[in-house]
């Protein structure tokens, strides 16, 4: 009866630990396009990420052409600004407190020629956004952001069509605005611009 229940103990151990996910399993993107980690993706989890961000978008209302999905931004008083060009995401945002400014431009939903991932992260209560893997990989690894997930494609160069995103920042949080007169007014408030993010096919009218 002992080497029985011996027996069946081990069995159920061994069933139960086969049942157990791998540590090492790389996490996959979900349908939000966020990576459960905070790391930014590379390789295998890179094109899943970037896979990720059409059904991210999907519940929002694109251009006539389906490609675009206007980005929206909004602020947290006291707190900070949040880009998203998914409208479920806005909503949610405004649940939570965020005021919804207006839409600033577009992103694409696929890479094309031309595009990059603009590539979200989040840390020092600071929402920051950036085209370039290895800047998003060092804000991980030396100010401690935390990967979210890829919002969108944008233009690395200027465009048909598109508009400058200038990007600033106030020492704390970051500001992305495409108006060249708000770029240029905002300084007096502490903002320091600090380049262009990238090229966003502009509103239309």
């Amino acid at each position: 009866m002992y080497k029985t229940l011996t027996s069946l103990t081990l069995t159920l151990a061994l069933l139960s630990s086969c049942s157990q996910p791998s540590a090492s399993r790389t996490p996959t993107s979900t349908p939000s396009a966020y990576v459960s980690d905070g790391q930014v993706p590379e390789g295998a989890r890179l094109e899943a990420a970037v896979a990720a961000v059409e059904p991210y978008l999907k519940d929002g209302s694109p251009g006539t052409d389906g490609r675009l999905y206007p980005l929206y931004r909004q602020l947290k008083a006291g707190e900070n600004h949040f880009y998203t060009a998914s409208e479920k995401e806005a909503e949610e945002k405004k649940q939570a407190g965020y005021i919804t400014e207006g839409k600033i431009g577009y992103l694409l939903a696929k890479p094309e020629d031309g595009t990059r991932p603009f590539y979200h992260l989040f840390g020092r209560n600071d929402h920051f956004y950036t085209t370039s893997h290895q800047e998003a990989v060092d804000a991980v690894q030396k100010y401690q952001y935390q990967f979210v997930n890829i919002s969108g494609f944008l233009y690395a160069d200027k465009a048909p069509g598109t508009v400058p995103l200038y990007r600033h920042f106030n020492g704390s949080s970051h500001f992305y605005t495409t108006s060249s007169q708000e770029s240029q007014s905002i300084p007096s408030s502490g903002w320091k611009l600090e380049g262009i993010a990238g090229y966003v096919p502009e509103l239309h009218q």
